[in-house]
């Protein structure tokens, strides 16, 4: 397991700090706090890159809800630390994200048994 690997500990000390979404001409700026991320493991590609992905919580100002992040953080060959690349992930409020779920599964056989196959897994 990669638990106590220095990168680990570095993505993980990122909890606490500042978030900032900025978006194109004419949207505010959403700015909130990580509250939490848990951080998975991947294998290194052929080229040295290491990739872990990364389910961040946040709590953005003047919103009611607490939004779920899924992104990624990679680190090539040479490099010191893991940069966050933000620029894929998808963030929604924890409703959103249960609506996705559900209305996907509900749509989707394929979607459905992996999750129910999750649910198995959890179960053990």
């Amino acid at each position: 397991m990669c638990k106590n690997d220095p990168e680990i500990q570095y993505i993980l000390s990122k909890i606490g700090d500042t978030v900032r979404f900025t978006f194109p001409k004419g949207e505010p700026p959403m700015v909130g706090v990580l509250k939490d991320r848990y951080v998975i493991c991947t294998t290194p590609t052929k080229a040295g890159v290491k990739y872990w992905d990364v389910v961040d919580l946040i709590k953005f100002q003047d919103e009611p809800e607490d939004f779920i992040r899924i992104g990624y953080f990679r680190m090539p060959a040479g490099r010191r630390q893991p940069r966050l690349a933000g620029q894929t992930t998808i963030t929604e409020t924890v409703t959103q994200w249960k609506r996705i779920l559900v209305e996907t599964a509900r749509k989707r056989e394929w979607f459905r048994k992996l999750l129910e196959e999750a649910c198995r897994e959890m179960k053990k």
